[in-house]
């Protein structure tokens, strides 16, 4: 084993070796540790794989600790001629059985099974048995994560040291930990063969890089004379002194274990007395040699639990629970700790389990029924009552506390406050429960206060359904609202937006209109009544329409604009930060001048509103040796199909050259939030707050200011529109002009734009290489992507017969029949029939427009297996209806409507599928990439616009040309010939996996974008 070549080697594995990011440049790992859950890490695994890979032929991995197989399997992933000693005796595993029963399972997954020895024994039993057998094996890597007291750590390594080969490296685990690292250094000291290598140490437990810390030495049988720098001082500063001091104690201790029920006594004492402090001592004493001890367990819980220390008090709860289940004030205890912490789930289900071992207990009863009761679940709570009482007739706080209950359920402040609370807490179908009580009571009881039905509650009754995605009920309720609360703008607007969204515009303008005159100040319901298009549209004629109707109803809402008194100015505001004409551009227009006219109206509004931000910066002197300052703002920085793409150009950010500046004005905080963050100089979080954002921008004194996307959110199209830095710019994740006089640039892509582009926008269009964003490549492709030479995830260079047939059976069942291997989703899955041929329609149903519905049943009258899945497409169905039955066919039959599936799911989805159907004017962006990092043939077809060619780009990008359509007759075509020659189907999705790596990450636009920026403040 040569171990000085692996540590030199080891770094280029690896991105950002030596920072806190680090992460392994294949994803082959991550995928493995998807499949049989995150046990360990993926460096880790990256690690041990390439330090099996240099063992000489003779020599062996061993590993003690291998709970279920994620870091064995990662050491031997690829290493095909490779051979392992595994040892664990799941002694710490609740269940031995299932742990080695999984263990098995996974190594089965991974066809490791031949190449592991597995020894159900521990560490010292196992060296002891490896003696006696006289073998001549030698372990070229011995990887211990075994049990990491000081004794069974030093064990473990001293023990290993004779089967050690003449060189080898020495791998420990968990080595945060003062006992592993005591062990270690006390190993070193007296192994003069053993040499420190690498310090893996985290600055935290579960870190994402080393977990709990790693340190690697090398064994070198040659080396006789410890290393002149390894002297006492050295030793002494790496001695973990409370390790020490603990051991020295244990003598100490020992002395004292026959005073044991004495120091018991005294800690009772001490706690009845309420000397908590030292009673905590006293305990703690007395189970260091006592630590079977039910009762001290338990007292020391009440102790913490009396301290409000809860969370120390459920640990010594479940301690005295396992040494003594059957007690049952333990449940009462238990559950009142967690019911402190805030974990009521949890509490309810001790409380059940206590009712369940002792039915005859008060306690569990009466503590389950008042959670219960504080919680708004009255009837829940009267149940256990009444439960209680059966068996405890004469108990009279049960029948108190049912009383009370029942009087509560009648009562409607009370019922009020419980809705509200369902809600908060996302209990939907509990909370829609309680307020229709509260309405039905409403309408029968005239002495019920008006209050009680507050907006608030149909509000939040209404937004309880669109959680349950019940639609037609969640509108009903709104319009009780505003018959009853009719100036109450929140259901005002709120009804109008659902009216809108559930296809039914005509009612949508209509509730505008009437909510324009009951709250005529509110500028908000002026917007609406004019400016209010479809989210779909039923036929060609209806665009037309709507087209002219805004036209007309935009020169109307310019003419009685007042902008003359405060009021009047703020109202103006507020409605023009509501909302956006971001349903306009689906029309499939050039809706250029639009754009300016709404522009020239928000302008004006916010020169109006803030005069002092709409006047043109002068552009700040680039000093030497300064940066340029850029910043980005969006409601987005967050997991967002408009920004998504965003994290490419930071990412890939010349940061000698740029500072940038993240403002994030949005909610949602998530891992791609933490991504901007990171490759930020500054980076701001200021969410709602309109006016804070704008004094920080411009107190960063930004050169460039970049708006990702405008017209997506309606305070963010409203910032736009004053003048915040001396160039602002914006780019296509809202791929529309702005028609704002205040956004100088148009951020868009050379293999998007058609020739006369420039005649599209307001602003100076400038086209960045290739695709313009830098997209970051999917590493979440399900694992079957590997196992067909994903360029993307890796290359697995063993293909395995049985699962390559699987793959195949699952993209050509037709051609194949092969058994699907293990976790390989398929068809069927998706309640798909497996010899289906799936066409994905995966956009948003606004970018359907009705002049292309004859495409599905064109392609279904030439593809009778064809299976359309809509993934957002309810509303669609009834312009689907009509096309089918035009071509004499029933489109229930070929159409089927999914719900939107979790993230593994929609990438299965995207493998299963057979053919991607791009929409025609406006194109997928996201969803063509993550099809095409797939594998999935897509079929587009370009459109007038940038915002319609997006696929078609894409696809030039790496080359694949055959499936981009001249016309809507041969995209028909394409589709149809994709469906039934699966030889010519295989060709494209072969060409697109061995070429879509071009696609991702690509630097170059991220380079010409740096060079506009610096052309812009050096001009």
């Amino acid at each position: 084993m040569d171990y000085q070549k692996f540590i030199q080697e080891l770094p280029n594995f690896y991105h950002a070796w030596g920072e806190e990011t680090i992460e392994p440049k294949s994803t082959r790992f991550a995928e493995v540790l998807t499949t049989i859950g995150r046990v360990t890490t993926a460096n880790i695994m990256q690690l041990l794989n390439f330090a099996v890979s240099c063992l000489d032929t003779t020599e062996i991995y061993c590993e003690i600790g291998t709970n279920q197989g994620a870091t064995l399997i990662g050491a031997l992933l690829n290493n095909l001629d490779k051979v392992a000693y595994a040892i664990d005796d799941f002694a710490s595993h609740d269940d031995p059985e299932e742990s080695l029963l999984k263990l098995t399972d996974n190594l089965e997954k991974f066809q490791l099974s031949d190449q592991v020895y597995f020894y159900a024994q521990d560490c010292e039993s196992f060296f002891f048995d490896l003696r006696a057998a006289a073998t001549d094996d030698r372990l070229g890597v011995y990887f211990y994560d075994g049990s990491h007291d000081y004794r069974s750590q030093l064990m473990g390594l001293m023990l290993a040291r004779e089967f050690l080969a003449e060189q080898a490296l020495v791998i420990i685990n968990n080595t945060n930990w003062g006992t592993t690292k005591q062990g270690i250094w006390d190993f070193l000291a007296i192994n003069p063969e053993a040499t420190l290598l690498l310090d893996l140490s985290t600055s935290i437990d579960h870190h994402p890089s080393f977990g709990n810390g790693l340190t690697i030495l090398g064994w070198d049988c040659q080396n006789k004379s410890f290393p002149i720098d390894f002297d006492w001082q050295q030793y002494q500063a790496k001695q973990e002194k409370s390790v020490i001091i603990a051991i020295a104690n244990l003598q100490t201790l020992e002395q004292q274990q026959s005073e044991a029920r004495a120091i018991y006594l005294k800690a009772l004492q001490l706690h009845a007395q309420g000397d908590l402090i030292i009673a905590e001592k006293y305990y703690q004493d007395f189970l260091l040699w006592n630590s079977d001890s039910f009762e001290g367990w338990y007292n020391l819980g009440l102790l913490y639990h009396a301290g409000e220390r809860y969370p120390a008090a459920i640990g010594s709860f479940l301690k005295a629970q396992a040494l003594n289940p059957e007690f049952i004030d333990l449940y009462s205890s238990l559950g009142n700790s967690l019911v402190a912490l805030g974990e009521t789930a949890q509490a309810i289900n001790i409380y059940y389990q206590g009712i369940n071992l002792h039915p005859h207990h008060v306690g569990c009863y009466l503590n389950l029924g008042n959670l219960l009761l504080a919680q708004g679940e009255i009837e829940e709570a009267i149940k256990i009552y009444r439960n209680g009482l059966e068996f405890n007739p004469d108990n009279l706080d049960l029948i108190s506390n049912l009383q009370v209950a029942e009087e509560y359920s009648q009562r409607p402040e009370f019922l009020l406050a419980t809705g509200h609370n369902f809600y908060y807490q996302g209990k939907y179908a509990q909370a829609i429960s309680i307020y229709q009580k509260l309405l039905d009571l409403g309408l029968l009881n005239s002495d019920i206060s008006p209050d009680i039905l507050e907006p608030n509650l149909y509000f939040n009754c209404s937004e309880a359904h669109q959680r349950l995605q019940e639609f037609s009920q969640s509108i009903q309720v709104l319009q009780r609202g505003v018959h009853y609360h009719p100036l109450d703008p929140r259901l005002q607007f709120t009804l109008i937006i659902q009216l809108q969204q559930q296809d039914r515009i005509e009612e949508a303008i209509e509730q505008a209109k009437t909510a324009a005159n009951l709250i005529p100040q509110d500028y908000v319901f002026q917007i609406l009544q004019y400016l209010l298009v479809p989210m779909i549209y039923d036929s060609v004629a209806q665009i037309e329409f709507y087209k002219q109707r805004f036209q007309q109803g935009l020169n109307t809402l310019q003419a009685i604009t007042k902008l003359e008194t405060p009021e009047e100015i703020n109202q103006a505001f507020l409605g023009i930060s509501r909302v956006t004409n971001f349903y306009l551009a689906y029309q499939a227009h050039n809706v250029r001048d639009l754009q300016i006219q709404y522009g020239q109206l928000l302008s004006k509004i916010m020169a109006a509103r803030f005069p002092a931000w709409v006047q043109d910066l002068p552009r700040h002197e680039l000093g030497e040796n300064q940066k340029i300052r850029v910043g980005y703002v969006s409601n987005y920085l967050c997991s967002y199909s408009g920004t998504y793409w965003l994290q490419g150009w930071l990412k890939l950010h010349n940061q000698a050259q740029l500072e940038i500046y993240c403002y994030h004005t949005g909610s949602t905080v998530d891992i791609v939030t933490h991504n901007f963050q990171q490759w930020s100089h500054s980076f701001y979080h200021l969410s709602a707050n309109f006016e804070a954002v704008c004094e920080q921008i411009l107190q960063d004194k930004l050169h460039i200011l970049v708006f990702p996307e405008i017209g997506m959110d309606a305070p963010t199209m409203a910032m736009a529109g004053l003048r915040l830095a001396p160039i602002q710019c914006t780019a296509w994740g809202h791929p529309v002009t702005t028609g704002l006089g205040t956004i100088d640039y148009f951020l868009s892509s050379e293999l998007m734009e058609p020739e006369n582009a420039q005649d599209h926008y307001s602003e100076t269009l400038v086209k960045l290489p290739n695709i313009g964003v830098a997209y970051p490549a999917p590493r979440d492709i399900p694992i079957i992507n590997s196992e067909v030479n994903h360029p993307i995830n890796g290359v697995i260079s063993e293909v395995n017969p049985q699962v390559n047939s699987a793959i195949n059976n699952q993209l050509y069942p037709e051609s194949n029949t092969a058994t699907t291997a293990p976790n390989i989703k398929t068809k069927s899955y998706f309640s798909l029939p497996e010899a289906s041929v799936i066409y994905l329609c995966l956009q948003a149903p606004f970018k359907y427009l009705p002049q292309y519905d004859r495409i599905f049943p064109s392609i279904a009258l030439q593809v009778p297996h064809a299976k359309f899945v809509f993934l957002r497409g309810e509303l669609l169905q009834p312009r689907l209806d009509r096309a089918f039955i035009a071509q004499g066919l029933i489109y229930t039959d070929f159409c089927e409507f999914l719900k939107i599936p979790a993230r593994e799911d929609y990438l299965w989805l995207n493998l299963v599928a057979d053919v991607f159907l791009d929409t025609c004017t406006w194109s997928g962006g996201n969803t063509s990439l993550e099809a095409i990092a797939c594998g999935l043939p897509l079929v587009t077809y370009p459109g007038e616009f940038m915002r319609g060619r997006h696929a078609d780009s894409f696809l030039k990008m790496i080359g694949v040309t055959e499936t981009i359509a001249e016309d809507v007759e041969n995209y028909i075509e394409i589709a149809i010939r994709l469906g039934l020659d699966t030889s010519w189907r295989r060709e494209i999705k072969t060409k697109m996996q061995h070429q879509q790596a071009r696609l991702f990450d690509d630097p170059v636009c991220v380079t010409a974008l740096e060079e506009f920026y610096l052309r812009q403040v050096l001009s």
